[in-house]
């Protein structure tokens, strides 16, 4: 709802009153995130469980960082998450001047931000659910592909009504970038290294995060056009998803998931 309720402040307080807005909405969470647990009371358990779990699959075996970077299937899976991540942080910054760009009013701009924000919410959920059942690494490259496909429907300047299940189709797949990672990481290397390879691969994908969205409005301020900005997208997405295809180590998955 945040994104409707901030278009409505703007209009009438303006862009500092805006932000005052946004400020005062944070400082109110700062009381109920006091109590959240961020360490759980039988951690020392989780983790004898942990240890046994890697030991009995034979992938108790530590990669170093870098050994890691030097793994074409590390690079090919921290490119996906990095791919999608780019393209969400792209599509919420530029969403809404770009279909403002194509005659849609401030309001229905800003729903589509809300309404790609609650697809993102289911996806963690369908796309967790799937990465149990297919893998990891396969649904990484699913997801890619897909949101090729999404973001190639947006080269048509499709109405609004058609943009509102496109946009919850790509935050349905943006919510697949942490359960698909996180389960291709783990399958593909294993409990020892999982932490090591996580925070690595959410490394060495910012650079594209960063990116991405002055990439977008440089093509924009040079064209005139959004249109560039989503073939490349677009383009780049299905060059990634088929990369993470084949990125799948298959003997060590096999073993972690039996």
């Amino acid at each position: 709802f945040v994104p409707l309720i901030t278009s409505g402040a703007f209009q009438h307080l303006g862009l500092s009153g805006t932000y005052w807005v946004l400020a005062a909405f944070l400082a109110l969470l700062l009381l109920p995130l006091y109590f959240v647990i961020d360490y759980p009371p039988n951690a020392s358990a989780a983790a004898q469980n942990t240890s046994a779990v890697a030991a009995s699959s034979g992938s108790g075996s530590e990669l170093t960082i870098g050994a890691l970077l030097r793994d074409r299937h590390f690079w090919a899976l921290s490119m996906g998450w990095a791919a999608m991540s780019m393209a969400m942080t792209v599509l919420v910054t530029h969403l809404v001047a770009m279909t403002r760009d194509w005659g849609l009013v401030l309001s229905q701009a800003a729903s589509l931000i809300s309404i790609t924000q609650i697809g993102g919410m289911a996806g963690t959920l369908v796309f967790g659910w799937l990465a149990d059942r297919i893998g990891g690494t396969r649904t990484l490259a699913l997801v890619c592909v897909n949101s090729a496909i999404l973001w190639g429907v947006m080269l048509l300047h499709p109405m609004y009504f058609i943009l509102l299940p496109v946009a919850a189709l790509i935050g349905l797949h943006g919510g697949a970038m942490a359960p698909a990672f996180s389960m291709a990481v783990s399958q593909n290397f294993g409990p020892a290294t999982f932490g090591r390879a996580i925070g690595l691969g959410h490394l060495v994908g910012l650079p594209l995060n960063f990116l991405g969205v002055p990439i977008a409005a440089h093509i924009y301020t040079q064209t005139g056009s959004y249109m560039g900005a989503i073939v490349l997208m677009s383009a780049f997405l299905l060059l990634i998803g088929i990369s993470v295809a084949t990125a799948s180590r298959p003997r060590l998955a096999a073993s972690i998931q039996t």
